[in-house]
């Protein structure tokens, strides 16, 4: 092993995700895998929040505005599944479901999905951007 490089657990960035089922992913595993590519990231909250403040590299798609976004998504969602990226949906905090419920539209449609339960107010408060 070199000397001063960081040792990241390979499980962690490789979340058991069978499909039909919503995985959640912590803050220390989200970042991990964002720095190494694997990730495409969808925040649902309104654009107004986005423009205040998201997690760097975020696609803004609001929940309330799924029905006009959602069939251009697909095509991107399939190939993230397909290339081994995980998708994952996130909001404001643990407390919004707006996430959950719209990767359970995608998982409906038989998508793999994960989700960013804590949000932006936990990435923000780790101090990650």
């Amino acid at each position: 092993m070199h000397e001063g490089l960081a040792v990241i657990d390979q499980t962690r960035l490789n979340p058991v995700i069978r499909p039909g089922e919503i995985t959640n992913l912590e803050t220390d595993q989200l970042f991990d895998m964002m720095r190494m590519g694997r990730v495409v990231l969808i925040d649902v909250r309104p654009s107004f929040f986005y423009r205040l403040g998201h997690i760097d590299g975020a696609i803004n798609l609001p929940k309330s505005k799924y029905d006009d976004w959602q069939p251009e998504l697909l095509p991107e969602i399939r190939q993230a599944n397909v290339s081994g990226q995980i998708v994952v949906f996130y909001c404001q905090n643990a407390g919004c479901t707006d996430a959950y419920k719209t990767a359970m539209k995608f998982v409906n449609l038989g998508h793999t999905v994960s989700i960013y339960r804590a949000g932006w107010r936990e990435w923000k408060r780790a101090d990650l951007q």
